[in-house]
Order: C-alpha cells, then sequence, then structure tokens
C-alpha cells in the first residue's frame, strides 16, 4: 500500500470514504489552505474564513462514507467552499431581516449583495444547455452521486462526468467576475 504522500487525491478520497483517518488528515493538509483563501477572498474575515474552513472539513469527515467525490478532490473542496460562503451570507441576511437594524443602508446593501450572488449563480447556470443543468443540479444540489444521476438521466457515467466537468469551467468563468465585484463592492460590510 502506498504511503499517503505518494496518494494521488482520487486515491486519498477512496480512503476516506472508507473511513481512513490519516487519509483525511492528508486531504486536510493538501487542501486547508485553498478552502480558506476561497472563504478569505469573499468574506474579507479571516475568523470566518477560518470557520469556514474548519465546518467544511468536519462535514467531509461526518459525511465521509455517503459522499462520492467523481470529480477532482480540488474542485470538490473549491465548489463545497463557495456554496459555505454563499450559504453564510445568505443566513446573515436572514438574521438580519429578524433583528432590528439601526442602519437601513447596511441592512440593504447586505440584502443586495446576496440577491446579486443568488442572481449571478442562476444566471450562470442559465449558461448551461439543459442537460447540463439538469446533470449539475443533481450532482451538486441534490447531492446525487454519477451513478444515481447516469441512470435518472439515462447517460453513461463518463457523459455525466463531462457534463459536471463542463459545468464546473462553464460556472467558475462567469462567476469569477462577480465574486471580485462583491469582495470589493459589498461584502466589506461584514
Amino acid at each position: 500500500m502506498k504511503s499517503l504522500t505518494e496518494c494521488d487525491d482520487s486515491q486519498l478520497a477512496e480512503r476516506l470514504h472508507a473511513s481512513d483517518r490519516a487519509a483525511f488528515e492528508e486531504i486536510y493538509r493538501r487542501h486547508w489552505l485553498r478552502v480558506y483563501r476561497t472563504a478569505l477572498f469573499t468574506l474579507q474575515s479571516k475568523e470566518l474564513a477560518e470557520d469556514i474552513t474548519q465546518e467544511l472539513f468536519v462535514i467531509l469527515w461526518q459525511k465521509r462514507e455517503r459522499i462520492r467525490i467523481r470529480t477532482s478532490l480540488a474542485a470538490y473542496l473549491g465548489l463545497a467552499a463557495r456554496n459555505m460562503v454563499i450559504s453564510h451570507i445568505r443566513n446573515h441576511v436572514m438574521r438580519r431581516k429578524n433583528t432590528p437594524v439601526a442602519a437601513d443602508s447596511e441592512q440593504a446593501g447586505l440584502e443586495m449583495a446576496a440577491n446579486d450572488l443568488m442572481a449571478a449563480l442562476e444566471a450562470a447556470l442559465e449558461q448551461l444547455p439543459a442537460k447540463s443543468q439538469e446533470i449539475f443540479r443533481m450532482s451538486r444540489f441534490e447531492e446525487l452521486p454519477v451513478r444515481e444521476i447516469a441512470n435518472r438521466v439515462s447517460l453513461s457515467e463518463k457523459a455525466v462526468e463531462y457534463h459536471i466537468t463542463k459545468s464546473l469551467k462553464v460556472l467558475r468563468a462567469h462567476l469569477k467576475e462577480f465574486v471580485f465585484w462583491a469582495a470589493t463592492v459589498w461584502l466589506p460590510f461584514f
């Protein structure tokens, strides 16, 4: 058996799925900084970025037996980090809606940022062909494994993986400009 440092990410993901604690620690060692930087870039808060990074890896360990990572581990963790950032923003805005706020303009700015982020995500998804949209939503929003998606849409697993990979490229390109804009205009309010 290879040592953990000799394993590639797909082998580590398989060992993680089999509850190998050392593989999890190696995944953390390799990828924590990328996850942290993703969160930090958008939220502009070291504390929030640290919290999101820790939470993501806790969830990864807790759900290790159910998670099947079919794309690259780096892409999976990057998307998970972005989703957690979006969720944090959405939750922050909802909490603020339910709490009296002295600065209405700040509240409006946060709501606009969250709405703009969600609109940008939906607009990015609309750039995809219908089949790719459907497959991506099943993969990322419903968290279905590739095999189940392939059965549902009557495609091979390789075709499903192709759709997911192409979708991620389009979304990354489309959202890259928005994330930079949001980080510089709205998110420093956090």
